[in-house]
């Protein structure tokens, strides 16, 4: 249940024709877990299995809508997020390398804000900060399902790969899915009015990726060096065709990049013919690590999904060909192997199958499969870096707005896939994140969900 407030201090003051009527909505969601590491990794020397209490994203949504005439209205939307189970992080925190830091993560504007103009007849604009991409994965799973569980893991997350400087590939591992599996930050975009059921998106942003200690601000005037300046664009048709909800979307995602000279933002190596271990990697020689640079690579995306409704039967099917590539500021006297090293493109295919069977009008069960081939590195394939996801769910509706589920949740990773459960970074690793190649994890969890 949607509630409607008028401000009463904006009511004392202008007349009753020029108040503005605030909605909130949003919902509260936690659950009770218990997690396990299967295939331990030899550099993992930890425990690897706890029971905890996490938080999926919680929100609530300030939104209004005046109308300015009978076809033109004004809009606006501030979504909170706050965790149940912790406090927010705001200040900031060390990059993994020891090097720049993050800025940490406001819970105040960390939602989908934004400030726009919709016009019945020709469509709505807004400028902001807004969910785009990763979000279509062909998923219908109920919303009590667990957070850790999002296809954007597998579907969504062209890996990046950790090499040695004999070019062997040690480990592939992509701190971000696409978009940066979150908001994208200093967007303008458009919605078409819905026509013969077909309704279209085009979105342009300034830096779309988070960067460097100022954390998505624009950095083209930025006090040091500018390497270049970052742009993207997105586009989206959805079509709704009877039983039928299909819809192509597509990213071309490029940030600034403003390092000193010697930066570079690629995965870390270890010394010629050393042990490889990710805790232990050094930097190759000449570059100082950009920890913050590396984790937010070039992306490019396509991906395609179709959901299928009939009454208590929904199907669904997701299909993804993403990239990224690495950003560097190599120093001018690196050699040819180190420049053909650090600037890497991989490359990933994916796919979800997903189904949802409502048993009664209040109890649902579904289960899905997500499946991640393996990357190809400059187009050449890279063996053992896939990794799957396999979903059971069931959920139970007290009401409209309070249901109850069970979630059991498997990633497995190939030897040299380094992916973790999706929204892990503070629940799953205790805001560490310590995911290991080759190493499965699992969940099982009663989640408790309530919206108003």
């Amino acid at each position: 249940m949607k509630k409607s407030l008028l401000a009463v201090a904006v009511a004392a003051a202008l007349p009753a024709a020029a108040m503005a009527q605030v909605t909130i909505s949003g919902y509260a969601k936690g659950s009770f877990d218990s997690f396990s590491i299967g295939s331990k990794h030899p550099d993992r020397t930890g425990k690897t299995s706890e029971t905890r209490v996490t938080d999926h994203s919680s929100r609530i949504i300030f939104s209004a809508n005046e109308k300015i005439d009978d076809d033109l209205s004004g809009v606006f939307q501030y979504d909170l997020r706050f965790n149940v189970d912790q406090v927010g992080r705001t200040s900031p925190t060390e990059g993994a390398a020891g090097g720049n830091l993050y800025a940490g993560m406001n819970p105040l504007s960390s939602g989908n804000n934004h400030v726009g103009l919709i016009s019945k007849s020709m469509g709505a604009i807004r400028f902001g900060r807004q969910d785009i991409y990763y979000g279509d994965t062909g998923s219908v799973l109920p919303s009590s399902v667990h957070i850790n569980a999002s296809a954007p893991t597998v579907l969504h997350n062209p890996g990046g790969t950790t090499v040695d400087n004999l070019g062997i590939v040690r480990s592939v591992s992509q701190t971000a899915s696409m978009a940066n599996h979150s908001r994208t930050p200093n967007l303008i975009w458009y919605v078409s009015p819905r026509i013969n059921g077909i309704e279209g998106t085009v979105g342009y942003s300034t830096n779309p990726l988070r960067l460097s200690g100022t954390n998505e601000t624009e950095n083209d005037l930025s006090t040091t060096p500018a390497v270049r300046k970052g742009s993207g664009t997105f586009l989206r048709l959805n079509a709704i065709v009877d039983k039928f909800n299909l819809t192509w979307a597509t990213v071309d995602l490029k940030g600034d990049y403003f390092a000193t000279a010697n930066q570079c933002g690629l995965q870390a190596f270890p010394s010629a013919g050393a042990a490889f271990t990710l805790a232990s990697a050094t930097p190759p020689a000449g570059c100082t690590y950009d920890s913050v640079n590396a984790a937010q690579q070039n992306q490019r995306g396509n991906v395609f999904t179709a959901i299928y409704r009939d009454g208590p039967i929904a199907l669904g099917f997701g299909y993804s060909m993403n990239e990224a590539r690495t950003t560097n500021h190599l120093p001018v006297s690196a050699t040819a192997a180190q420049i053909a090293a650090a600037n890497v493109k991989t490359e990933r295919n994916a796919y979800v199958i997903s189904g949802a069977y409502k048993v009664t009008s209040k109890f649902t069960i579904a289960a899905e499969y997500q499946n991640g081939a393996d990357i190809s590195r400059n187009d050449t394939k890279v063996a053992d870096s896939g990794l799957t996801g396999t979903v059971l769910a069931l959920d139970y509706a007290f009401s409209n707005r309070t249901n109850v589920g069970f979630t059991y949740f498997t990633l497995k990773n190939d030897s040299l896939s380094n992916m973790a459960p999706f929204y892990s970074g503070s629940n799953t690793f205790g805001g560490q994140f310590t995911s290991r190649p080759g190493e499965d994890y699992s969940l099982a969890s009663v989640v408790l969900r309530h919206s108003w």
